[in-house]
């Protein structure tokens, strides 16, 4: 049996083998989603972001102003503190 040390650096190898194929595939996904690849192209805006914006906000034609968005997304001031505990 390996020592205990050893065994965690087996696991974190794998998870990390595990991750990069996640990164991957979600980066794969994004570069497939003509919105994910337009969301891509300002700064700072990466595959996982990009993906993750498309599949929760969706079809972005059914609101009309970006602040719409905003509050969709429960990313404007009002929303968070709205949300926010006791």
């Amino acid at each position: 049996m390996l020592p205990p040390a050893k065994r965690l650096l087996s696991l974190l190898e794998i998870l990390d083998q595990q991750v990069g194929e996640l990164d991957a595939a979600v980066a794969k996904a994004a570069e497939e989603n003509p919105q994910s690849r337009l969301l891509m192209t300002q700064p700072g805006v990466r595959p996982n972001t990009a993906l993750a914006f498309v599949l929760t906000i969706g079809d972005v034609s059914r609101f009309r102003r970006g602040k719409q968005v905003a509050n969709f997304s429960g990313s404007t001031k009002q929303a968070v503190l709205a949300h926010r505990p006791g």
